[in-house]
């Protein structure tokens, strides 16, 4: 199968929260964010004569959450996405000759399945309005390492890689993307949820994903400028934001 955006979409998703049935034949994917299906369905329609479906579970997470699925039974494309991955382990071996487009179409998968986005509560340091905000990932699996090593060779900036060994006796893998690297990089979720933290924190900190230097608003530029007339001996107007990568 050729490599397209869909298709390395898909295969994140599958790397990440996709699964096969026992039938060997049966795509599935089940997520409390129904666009999340909804955009992986709309991917693999270009893959496929046949037709997803999505469906309500019958259960709620424990934070009573409705549970959304979706189901494809195409048992070449099972197949395909069992060969490519080694059985949902390892991202494929071409990876790296795909096009940039395709590799940030595999991590968006990844990201969308495993991803997480966390903003802390807006608070002040001095004069400034700041907020923290952590882009990242976490998985047991080893693609997750392989991941880290592609978003490095792209000029991606991440974090370091932290494992940590889970009662399970599994090991755990987890890294952040520095916010700007990650902005300029063209990386990105598709899920709603996890799209409008990003797009909140840009919009009432827009500096923090373009400089390292304190994001100026209008209102923060009175604050500054207010906050300068009293503390003049401070030669810079500088917040280090807590989840920043070095």
């Amino acid at each position: 199968m050729e490599i397209t955006v869909d298709v390395a979409y898909v295969i994140g998703v599958f790397l990440g929260d996709g699964s096969v049935g026992t039938d060997k034949r049966t795509f599935c994917l089940q997520s409390i964010d129904k666009d999340f299906c909804e955009n992986t369905l709309k991917s693999l329609m270009l893959m496929t004569k046949n037709h997803p479906r999505i469906v309500q579970m019958s259960r709620l997470t424990t934070a009573k959450r409705i549970v959304w699925a979706l189901y494809l039974s195409d048992v070449n494309l099972c197949r395909f996405l069992q060969e490519i991955t080694k059985g949902r382990t390892e991202l494929p071996e071409e990876t790296h000759k795909w096009s940039g487009d395709c590799k940030r179409a595999l991590i968006a998968g990844l990201l969308d399945s495993e991803g997480y986005v966390g903003k802390g509560r807006i608070h002040y340091s001095g004069a400034h309005e700041v907020c923290n905000l952590s882009i990242g990932i976490g998985a047991c699996d080893r693609w997750l390492q392989q991941m880290y090593a592609l978003c490095s060779s792209m000029g991606i900036r991440v974090g370091s890689l932290i494992t940590a060994h889970l009662p399970s006796g599994k090991d755990f893998y987890r890294f952040i993307f520095n916010k700007k690297s990650f902005v300029d990089s063209g990386l990105y979720f598709t899920i709603k949820r996890k799209v409008n933290r990003i797009e909140e924190y840009k919009r009432l900190f827009p500096g923090s994903t373009t400089t390292r230097n304190l994001p100026k608003t209008e209102h923060m530029r009175h604050g500054v400028s207010a906050f300068a007339k009293t503390r003049s001996r401070i030669g810079g107007m500088f917040v280090k934001m807590g989840n920043d990568i070095v």
